[in-house]
């Protein structure tokens, strides 16, 4: 999967994306990806499955995978 296709951000700075075309999480390295992508990306992601962007935040991951962020995305 190119991740930088589905997202905006670098492929080199994404590690996973899992969920559905209504809700997903972006694993990344905020040291490696750009900023403005980050910001970006919410609207990259739900435009890449045909819908608009509801609401993202950015949190940590639940297992505290060092030095990952993880990126919530909910579209509609």
């Amino acid at each position: 999967m190119d991740f930088e296709a589905l997202t905006g951000i670098r492929s080199d700075a994404v590690a996973a994306i899992t969920g559905t075309a209504n809700g997903s999480y972006v694993y990344y390295d905020p040291f490696a990806a750009p900023p403005a992508a980050v910001e970006a990306a919410p609207a990259h992601l739900c435009a890449q499955h045909g819908k608009a962007l509801k609401e993202s935040y950015i949190t940590e991951p639940e297992d505290h995978m060092p030095g990952m962020k993880v990126l919530v995305i909910t579209c509609q």
